[in-house]
């Protein structure tokens, strides 16, 4: 497929979600930007070796992000509420402000589309810290009126033990809709 519509940004490239959403975009011929902290990290040098263009760039620098979003067509943002090892209240406090900062930038940049990767369940209202800051994130996405996406896994990959995502990651190459094409994988 011939890119026309510029690059999608991908923040989060270097982890598991996002590393995967980059090398199925740069495999289906889209340009990919790839928003990183250290260029020279060996997922960062992987992303550059299939061909997408790294941008050096903090979720907490907001001229960072609006170089990484100029020209771009799309977002694709991944978050995490970690700080260090574990869940934390400062780690849940700042994923909230990087998810609604880089909405309200997308949406001044003129970004086209704006995928968030969310949790199954944000919106339940369960009072779970890290649940409720994704799904203000989400609201705050839809308040803009940014024309987006939000995608809910039920897990992350990062989550499991080796071998456990070594399996989903091919058993996710299986059609996952019998009754839509639109959600194959390949």
């Amino acid at each position: 497929m011939a890119d026309c519509k510029g690059p999608v940004l991908v923040i989060g490239a270097t982890g598991q979600q996002g590393g995967a959403t980059a090398r199925h975009l740069l495999e289906r011929g889209r340009m990919v930007r790839a928003l990183v902290r250290d260029p020279a990290s060996p997922a960062a040098r992987e992303l550059r070796r299939a061909g997408a263009d790294l941008v050096v760039g903090d979720l907490d620098d907001p001229a960072s992000l609006r170089t990484a979003m100029e020209g771009a067509h799309g977002v694709f943002l991944v978050l995490t509420m970690m700080a260090g090892p574990r869940i934390s209240p400062e780690g849940v406090a700042a994923e909230e402000r990087r998810g609604q900062a880089v909405a309200d930038l997308a949406r001044e940049s003129g970004i086209e589309h704006l995928v968030y990767s969310s949790l199954n369940g944000a919106s339940a209202r369960s009072g779970i810290p890290y649940y409720e800051s994704k799904a203000r994130i989400e609201e705050h996405i839809h308040a803009l009126g940014l024309p987006a996406t939000i995608l809910r896994p039920v897990s992350f990959m990062d989550n499991s033990p080796p071998t456990i995502a070594r399996f989903c990651t091919t058993a996710s190459s299986w059609s996952t809709s019998p009754c839509s094409q639109s959600f194959r994988c390949r």
